[in-house]
């Protein structure tokens, strides 16, 4: 069983550090790791539709309506966080982008109530696909790179390391049905960004 602080590791160590025992043991090593761990994985779980982190909810309308353009607001859920909406239903009709908008941390829509389609973030490394850990590791240490390290070549080699990774692991991203889905779109997007 992986756990968030031991996927850390590996990319701490991937940099030539030392591992850490929490992300809150005072070490410059644990405070830069807690600073980028989760931004490393938002960034990857933004970046496609990953099955193990697809999710499905009613949100809760938000707290005040729009002042003009859409009449229902509703706030995006928290638990587990949204890291990007997929989808937006009315019951089990896909909306349009003309009746619903993303606006900060709410969903705009001219209907309600909606149902939410969204990539969550799973922090359960256990959730992962062997190549979403790879390519996360990855995306870490590049972050962490300059901050531990000060070398530059090294958090180059990282991102491209990352990029390949992630590449990878969007090309063997499975579908709901349980075969491959391999888009070289999707892939080649994957290795320009």
């Amino acid at each position: 069983m992986s756990s968030l602080i031991e996927e850390a590791n590996i990319a701490i160590m991937d940099l030539g550090h030392d591992p850490i025992a929490s992300f809150d043991d005072g070490t410059t090593t644990s405070d830069v790791a807690k600073k980028y761990h989760l931004v490393a994985l938002d960034i990857i779980l933004a970046r496609w539709d990953w099955n193990f982190a697809r999710t499905r909810k009613t949100p809760s309308p938000a707290s005040e309506n729009p002042l003009f353009g859409f009449p229902y607001a509703f706030t995006l859920p928290t638990d587990p966080y949204t890291v990007k909406v997929i989808e937006v239903l009315s019951g089990e009709v896909p909306l349009s982008t003309s009746e619903y908008q993303v606006e900060g941390r709410e969903v705009l829509s001219q209907t309600s109530p909606i149902n939410l389609i969204y990539t969550a973030r799973i922090t359960d490394p256990n959730q992962w696909s062997p190549g979403f850990s790879e390519a996360y590791r990855n995306k870490l240490s590049a972050m962490m790179a300059i901050p531990l390290t000060r070398n530059r070549s090294l958090k180059a080699d990282m991102e491209t390391l990352y990029r390949i990774n992630v590449a990878t692991a969007i090309a063997q991203s499975e579908d709901a049905s349980g075969s491959y889905r391999t888009t070289y779109d999707g892939v080649q997007r994957a290795l320009d960004e």
